[in-house]
């Protein structure tokens, strides 16, 4: 058993690994224990994960686990949303949200609305306890909701940092309503200056990154416009009318050997 501890396991992968039944390894894991040549997150019940004495790696209890693989690769999310991936109360997820802090494997990184975003830092992407097979959390519910808020968005993100005069140029918007929606937005943190020189060009804050991410997650309204630019000239029309609930390709003429793509409540055939 303890050449098999090159890293740490869960103890339930002993059994197949060493082709001997629970009782045994029970058996061996007590020997080793007295000797003091193992370790485990719990020390009075050392029967979920182990490790040997010399392996200094992170080791978590069950829920810890549970809520370390509800976290997503790259979105920041909300304790709520990853306690309702983990099927736990938030009151618990908070407890083991400090742990998983302290042990350096998530990170706050700004706030949504009053709700506090953590994300995965890369000893919590990397830890081998974070099941690749879990359920992961939702982005959070966004603060803003309209599409010139999204194309705003989504025009930061791809061009990086702009002036609210290129903004306007660039998105069609009257300088004076672009000014008048930047300041709302640096107001929700969700913008800000880059520098503090007067006509600094503004950028994404993480929370305003988050608040992209969950309103493309969402897929709502404001985001038919950034599909549109994605979609062949001669479909826009049918984009049109569906958002006055027609819906194009969907129904008995649909051919089922083509590919078709759904934008919000929209399918429409891509396939040339």
């Amino acid at each position: 058993m303890l050449a098999l501890l090159d890293r740490p396991r869960h103890l339930t992968e002993l059994p197949q690994l060493l082709d001997v039944t629970r009782q045994r390894i029970h058996q061996s894991l007590v020997v080793l224990w007295t000797r003091g040549l193992i370790r485990s997150i719990d020390a009075d019940h050392p029967s979920f994960v182990i490790a040997r004495t010399d392996d200094s790696s992170t080791l978590l209890t069950a829920m810890q686990e549970r809520l370390l693989s509800a976290f997503p690769e790259a979105t920041p999310t909300t304790i709520s949303k990853a306690a309702h991936a983990a099927k736990m109360f938030v009151s618990k997820a908070r407890e083991h949200t400090e742990h998983l802090q302290e042990r350096g494997l998530i990170e706050t990184v700004g706030k949504l609305g009053a709700s506090e975003l953590y994300k995965l830092t890369l000893a919590g992407l990397a830890h081998w306890q974070r099941n690749p097979a879990a359920r992961r959390a939702e982005p959070p519910q966004p603060s803003v909701r309209s599409e010139r808020v999204f194309r705003l968005l989504s025009h930061l993100e791809t061009q990086g940092p702009n002036r609210i005069r290129d903004i306007s140029s660039a998105l069609g918007i009257p300088q004076q309503s672009t000014n008048a929606l930047m300041q709302y937005l640096k107001r929700k943190n969700i913008v800000r200056p880059e520098s503090t020189d007067r006509g600094a060009p503004y950028e994404l804050t993480t929370s305003g990154r988050a608040t992209l991410a969950a309103m493309k997650e969402r897929a709502g309204p404001w985001a038919v416009a950034d599909t549109e630019a994605q979609i062949p000239r001669e479909l826009v029309r049918a984009l049109a009318r569906s958002r006055q609930g027609r819906c194009v390709g969907d129904g008995a003429g649909a051919d089922p050997n083509q590919t078709y793509v759904r934008p919000a409540a929209v399918v429409v055939n891509t396939a040339d």
